[in-house]
């Protein structure tokens, strides 16, 4: 990665709150987290380039999409970009007990800056299952 880029470094779902790791399965009716790690480039960094965070969460099985709620614009010091590399976590809400066995997957990405020239990256989860 150059000192102009930025870069998602992975997606995963997690139990919440907060576990440690990825998990391959998310428990109906329980709360969880998306979380998305982001790494800026020096430059970037040191320049507090606006960003924006989001993405969706597809239902495989149903057909379905849910968009994440955006995070940003915002500067890329400023918190909780305290250095370059960075977890974004958001919170869906819990899947119903009728989507169990569904298989899912999360579709996310980083832009930098407002307006012309973006620097953006795109990336997905590994899938998971609801239980």
């Amino acid at each position: 990665m150059g000192p102009n880029d930025v870069q998602i470094v992975r997606v995963f779902p997690r139990q919440a709150p907060g576990a440690p790791i990825a998990d391959d399965s998310i428990r109906t009716g329980a709360a969880w987290q998306i979380v998305v790690e982001v790494e800026a480039g020096a430059t970037i960094f040191g320049t507090g380039a606006q960003y924006r965070v989001g993405g969706v969460l597809r239902n495989l099985t149903k057909n379905t999409v849910t968009p994440l709620a955006a995070v940003g614009p915002n500067n890329w010091p400023a918190a909780p970009w305290n250095n370059q590399k960075a977890a974004i976590v958001f919170a869906p809400a819990n899947i119903p007990a009728a989507n169990a066995n569904d298989l899912y997957e999360v579709l996310a990405f980083v832009r930098v800056n407002a307006v012309p020239p973006f620097d953006m990256s795109f990336a997905r989860s590994e899938m998971f299952i609801a239980e």
